[in-house]
């Protein structure tokens, strides 16, 4: 065996092949010399590495030798080891571990220890995860919560609530802490229904950052919540149908629409912001009923309500759609008119290739294109009539093709999760002259910040998936480039808290939904400057 002083005596090449050696034989006897050599490293940092890869390997192939490890009297052992029992999942380390740490009274050692029992598959350790559930330190706490989560402990329901309800009171419900983060996702884990039925009710969580973890959360269980949705759509609370229509629109399934579609016909929804959201969810689902709830919005005159319902449609095309808004535009009233801004406006390419080869209607898509004034919605109209084989397409590709739209030099940033707002956006802020560029999230609008790219105004939703409007707010003011960025947040929230939020974050000032395309003009002519011509 390999002694500390002769491994020291040997030239770097030699020590190289000694450890080589030890990695090709394997035995007890080379584990209980490289950890005299850990234990006394050399000062040489290529070497000691080496000599601390080599034990790794030698352990992690050793379940009773990194076991035995696990009460060495060497510190550095006992971690080594018990890092290579987590990761390996040693089941015969169990009652090893739950012994050391009852026994520990150095802090770190017991830490090592928990985090060695937290990547373990064992439900033995439950009650020393319950217990540390209140731990006073967060991270410690969290990883206790999180394993509860993963061993779907049902006992701990009632107190995982408790920490979640915690998080919304007036004194903490500014920041989702790390604990109650870990309580919503652990409760998610769960199969048992109150814990589904505690987390719809939480659907307008007082901080954003919790709210979105507890929308991913319904999201992830998908089919089996769709039922606990049914009376929120009947009650009173505008902003929780938003949500839910929002979730049930993630989750995707026909039964999630058929919930909203009975709460459409039973009159109890009439708000314009919860019709504009199931539109939109109903348009995330592929089934018969929800295509013919969706053309029934043909009659809609909300423009953004129509372009809602264009955007849904439009994936889910067949010949009754066609047929019905062919015969709804050729009336020649001012629903068809509606109807078709609505269609260029959502980009709408499969409903207007169809429709525009009625001859009777091409020129009232033309119209209407060349009044959009946007140069990303005309060159994408012109590359769909490229691609029709008719006189008349190749003509009006060649029209557009001369259409150049001049804007000022100042630049919008939108971030909105709806496609159909995003459209709404694009065409309104064209029309005003200036230059949009959109994101479908806050993370992603961030992204484009960080490219570098300059904005004159940022405007944003509030509730989104990936990073809310109020994160993406927080963190953009933190880059001095965008200190003094006017932003506007857009949402249908009505609660006084959430507001507060944001304008703590830096928000410069409110648009509330719904609203017209000349109170949006409105509201830009007043942050980027009176005097703009717009």
């Amino acid at each position: 065996m390999i002694t500390v002083e002769k491994f020291k005596q040997m030239g770097m090449l030699e020590q190289l092949e000694a450890l080589e050696n030890m990695k090709k034989t394997k035995n007890d006897h080379c584990i209980v010399a490289l950890y005299d050599l850990y234990t006394h490293p050399l000062g040489d940092d290529a070497i000691d590495y080496m000599v601390g890869m080599t034990l790794r390997e030698l352990l992690v192939e050793n379940e009773q030798e990194t076991v035995m490890g696990i009460t060495h009297e060497n510190p550095a052992i006992q971690k080594i080891c018990l890092q290579i029992c987590g990761q390996r999942c040693f089941a015969s380390a169990t009652p090893v571990l739950i012994n050391l740490f009852k026994k520990h009274q150095d802090h770190k050692m017991m830490y090592e220890t928990f985090l060695a029992m937290s990547k373990s598959d064992s439900k033995d350790f439950i009650e020393i995860f319950r217990n540390f559930m209140g731990h006073p330190k967060e991270d410690v706490a969290a990883i206790a919560i999180g394993m509860l989560g993963k061993h779907q402990d049902e006992a701990s329901i009632d107190p995982l609530c408790r920490i979640v309800e915690n998080g919304e009171t007036d004194e903490n419900y500014k920041k989702c802490d790390l604990i109650t983060g870990a309580a919503i996702e652990a409760l998610g884990q769960m199969p048992a229904v109150r814990a589904a039925s505690f987390l719809v009710s939480k659907l307008h969580y007082r901080n954003p950052t919790g709210r979105l973890l507890v929308h991913q959360e319904l999201v992830k269980k998908g089919k089996e919540v769709i039922p606990l949705f049914e009376k929120i759509m009947e009650e009173d609370d505008i902003d929780k149908k938003i949500m839910a229509a929002n979730v049930l629109g993630l989750i995707g399934d026909k039964k999630g629409g058929e919930i909203l579609i009975l709460a459409m016909d039973k009159g109890v929804i009439k708000d314009l912001n919860v019709k504009y959201a199931v539109y939109e969810a109903i348009g995330r689902m592929q089934f018969m009923k929800g295509t013919i709830f969706l053309m029934d919005g043909f009659s809609e005159q909300d423009p953004l309500l129509l372009t809602a319902v264009m955007t849904s449609l439009d994936s889910q095309l067949h010949p009754g759609v066609t047929k019905k808004l062919t015969e709804m535009i050729q009336k020649g009233d001012q629903q068809s008119q509606r109807l078709v801004r609505a269609i260029v406006t959502a980009k709408a390419m499969k409903i207007f290739e169809i429709l525009y080869q009625e001859h009777d209607l091409a020129q009232l898509f033309m119209e209407s294109i060349f009044a959009v004034k946007d140069q990303n919605r005309i060159d994408a109209f012109r590359e769909k009539l490229e691609t029709i084989d008719s006189a008349e397409a190749k003509k009006d590709a060649k029209a557009l093709s001369e259409v150049v739209v001049t804007k000022g030099g100042k630049r919008v940033l939108v971030a909105d999760d709806s496609k159909a707002m995003l459209a709404f956006y694009q065409t309104a802020i064209s029309g005003f002259g200036l230059t949009a560029v959109t994101a479908e999230n806050g993370k992603d609008a961030l992204d484009i910040l960080h490219q570098g790219d300059t904005f004159d105004l940022i405007l944003t939703d509030m509730n989104m998936p990936v990073m809310d409007g109020i994160e993406f707010t927080r963190l953009t003011r933190k880059n001095p480039e965008f200190r003094d960025t006017p932003i506007v947040m857009i949402s249908t929230e009505s609660e006084i808290s959430q507001i507060e939020l944001a304008k703590e974050a830096g928000v410069d000032v409110f648009l509330s939904k719904p609203f017209t395309q000349d109170k949006l003009l409105e509201t830009i002519k007043k942050q980027l400057g009176s005097n703009l011509d717009l």
